[in-house]
C-alpha cells in the first residue's frame, strides 16, 4: 500500500532570496512529497490554501505524477504577495 508524506518545500521568484515578501508576484512554491509505502502511488492531487492575509494562491491545486515506492515527486504552486 502507498504512503505519502510531506518531505520539504522550497520558495523560488520575487527577487531571488527564497523569501515570499510585500509585492511580489512572481513567486512560485515547490512542495515534494515522498512515497514510504510498498507500492506505487497513483491519482494524486494536492490543494494549497493559506490563511495570511495580503497572500494570494493563484493555482491553489496540483497533481502529481505517480510516485514509486521509496521515490518523490515534486509540484510547483504559483503566488503572489501584497
Amino acid at each position: 500500500m502507498p504512503h505519502l508524506a510531506y518531505n520539504s518545500s522550497a520558495v523560488s521568484g520575487g527577487n531571488g532570496n527564497s523569501v515570499p515578501e510585500p509585492g511580489e508576484s512572481n513567486l512560485q512554491m515547490l512542495v515534494n512529497l515522498m512515497n514510504d509505502g510498498a507500492t506505487t502511488s497513483t491519482g494524486i492531487n494536492a490543494v494549497l490554501s493559506t490563511s495570511t492575509a495580503g497572500v494570494t494562491v493563484s493555482q491553489n491545486t496540483s497533481a502529481y505524477p505517480n510516485i514509486l515506492a521509496g521515490g518523490g515527486a515534486t509540484t510547483i504552486r504559483r503566488m503572489s504577495s501584497r
